[in-house]
């Protein structure tokens, strides 16, 4: 262990110490050709759960040693990436919301806090490259030199695309990557980085988060801090793989290449991959790791959460599971979201996720052989019979998906586009319910399309929710209600009674936001109520699922604290809330289903047979 008198040594030896990881650095480069713009490190796990998982093979650079120097003047240099830290990771001493963070930033930069006037709120990329995945309570690797670390939430800089109203954030309890912060109701830690005046090592450098749209100033939208994406960011490698031309790895073109496996199905497939002359001539195929998986990752956009032209097929917006094991919990393993990129812990062995196989970049395949002709006897003269016609399978037509499942959109109208997924030959629809809705482009499709919709002005002072019918599944759009116009009260004609005292008018109330999201394990959320004072108001739930814990009444501005219970069924839901006289609609995702086949293949001989097939959901509900 790294002891603090040997950090003072290394603190008065700076210069030379980044001279050794400068020429370390370039040593990694030298034979990094063809390995993209970043070289993405290990993630921190080096205990091995199954054969292939992360622990095992440990793809990435190694981290240096010592992996983080204490600068002696309050700050700490991460070694792996060249980013500076504050050694006090809860420097404001308590919580901040999302805006309050970036103001508290902002106020160290007019301060020059330890010397310094470029401090920033990190994205979410730069906070989680703090992560140790063998680590946790905090998931932080060995011996850091930080202070005040808290088991908590800390905020990122970076918005979440789906719903702008929220922000990404990092656990330092057990390093979980999620969205459903809101940045006016929740309250976080803050942690400030800057940019150091050394490279990373081994090129780790932490790359951009794909966010190009500035929300706050000093958001990640404003700073679009780390190493810019190449042009283009992935090439077709025409062989049925493609290549990431930021992080050198090479992925699958088929995102969906084995369906629904459990996380142990998922490695023993790609390690069948690797049998034989190799799938697509490669015998080095692996289940990403963590890092690997987010890395594709782009946090500007949603369901996928993919650069816009990327050259993927059949890309669900679900899990897929990484071969990193959740270290607070070993029999539970991370997964990242396809849908939004949130990063979560799951049991291996209960439920099933998609698998997207990848590998390292390396000049050739592996030659497939060339097979040894057999000599073709002399034909006899037997009459050859005519072959009866092997008839065109028909494609299996069950299993259609959209994406995204809903949009909220403003009072004023809009529109947006629904991505449909179905197998190749499958024929499909798609219909408005309503009329303020109306279908623009795709009103029918045959295998992959979208679906183009507009959604008219919405001049009531009440919310609406209206659905599309598309390829069998429902789409909801939910428009907030026109902000109401204040009637003028008439005057009154003088008389000789004395003037009343004038009544509040309490026809204006406004409440904030106007929905919310759920996952299906459900949650709590803060609704605003502004108006004039003394004008009263009650607040109630029209929904079973949905109960309002505070703030069920009032008087002028205040707040409605509600909760949403888990939702164990198969469908999304929506409900809704009367509060101040407005609509407030609750939407919540439904539970995603994993199915497991046994057994996964049968072998008949010439004469035929039958045999049946167990079918393993993952939930009960399914």
């Amino acid at each position: 262990m790294t002891t603090y008198k040997q950090l003072s040594v290394i603190n008065r030896s700076a210069v030379a110490v980044f001279a050794l990881l400068a020429i370390i650095g370039a040593t990694y480069l030298a034979g990094a050709a063809h390995a993209g713009t970043v070289s993405l490190p290990q993630t921190g796990q080096t205990t091995s759960y199954y054969a292939g998982d992360d622990g095992a093979i440990r793809a990435g650079v190694a981290w240096p040693n010592p992996r983080f120097t204490d600068n002696g003047n309050q700050t700490v240099n991460d070694n792996l990436t060249g980013l500076v830290w504050t050694k006090n990771a809860n420097l404001p001493g308590g919580y901040k919301t999302w805006q309050e963070a970036l103001d508290y930033v902002a106020s160290m930069n007019s301060a020059g806090t330890y010397g310094y006037t470029d401090w920033r709120l990190p994205n979410i990329n730069e906070l989680e490259s703090l992560v140790d995945s063998g680590m946790y309570l905090p998931p932080l690797p060995s011996g850091h030199p930080f202070t005040n670390v808290q088991y908590s939430d800390y905020w990122s800089s970076t918005t979440y695309a789906y719903d702008t109203s929220n922000a990404w954030y990092v656990n330092m309890f057990a390093s979980e990557v999620d969205a459903y912060g809101s940045k006016s109701n929740s309250q976080l830690y803050v942690w400030p980085v800057r940019s150091g005046q050394f490279g990373a090592f081994g090129n780790s450098t932490v790359w951009s988060t794909g966010q190009t749209t500035t929300y706050a100033t000093g958001d990640d939208g404003s700073l679009q801090k780390g190493v810019a994406w190449p042009n283009p960011r992935f090439t077709d490698n025409g062989n049925q793989t493609v290549t990431d031309n930021l992080t050198g790895l090479v992925w699958t073109k088929d995102a969906n290449l084995a369906s629904y496996k459990i996380w142990q199905q998922a490695i023993d497939y790609v390690a069948s991959m690797n049998s034989g002359v190799g799938t697509y001539g490669y015998t080095d195929w692996r289940l990403p790791n963590r890092k690997e998986l987010r890395s594709i990752v782009d946090y500007g956009r949603t369901g996928p959460p993919l650069p816009s032209g990327h050259p993927f097929a059949d890309v669900e917006p679900f899990y897929y599971w990484s071969s990193t094991t959740y270290a607070y919990i070993t029999s539970h393993t991370w997964r990242v979201d396809m849908f939004a990129g949130r990063v979560y812990g799951q049991i291996e062995s209960d439920y099933s996720y998609r698998v997207w196989p990848v590998r390292t970049w390396s000049a050739t395949p592996t030659p497939t052989p060339t097979p040894t002709s057999t000599p073709t006897p002399t034909p006899t003269s037997t009459p050859t019979p005519t072959p009866t016609p092997t008839p065109t399978p028909t494609p299996t037509c069950t299993g259609y998906t959209i994406s995204p499942m809903s949009n909220t959109v403003a009072a004023s109208g809009g529109g947006g586009s629904v991505s449909v997924m179905a197998n190749t030959g499958c024929a499909w629809t798609a219909s408005s319910n309503v009329g303020w809705i109306t279908i623009s482009s795709g009103s029918s499709g045959n295998g992959n399309g979208t679906v183009s919709y507009s959604v008219s002005a919405n001049t009531a002072t009440s919310s609406r929710i209206g659905t599309m019918a598309i390829a069998g599944q429902t789409f909801t759009v939910m428009q907030a209600a026109a902000t109401p116009t204040s009637t003028p009260t008439p005057t009154s004609t003088p008389t000789p009674t004395p003037t009343p005292t004038p009544t509040p008018s309490c026809t204006n109330y406004t409440i904030t936001p106007m929905s919310k999201n759920f996952t299906s394990s459900g949650g709590s959320d803060i609704v605003s109520v502004t108006t004039t004072t003394g004008c009263a108001w009650t607040a109630k739930s029209n929904d079973t699922w949905i109960t309002i814990t505070s703030g069920s009444s009032g008087t002028g501005n205040g707040t409605v604290t509600y909760s949403a219970t888990a939702n164990n069924t198969t469908d999304l839901r929506i409900g809704t809330m009367a509060i101040a006289g407005q609509t407030f609609t609750v939407l919540q995702d439904h539970l995603s289903c994993g199915y497991t086949l046994t057994p996964q293949s049968k072998n008949f001989t010439s004469s035929g047979g039958s045999d049946s097939v167990s079918i393993t959901a993952s939930n009960s509900t399914c």
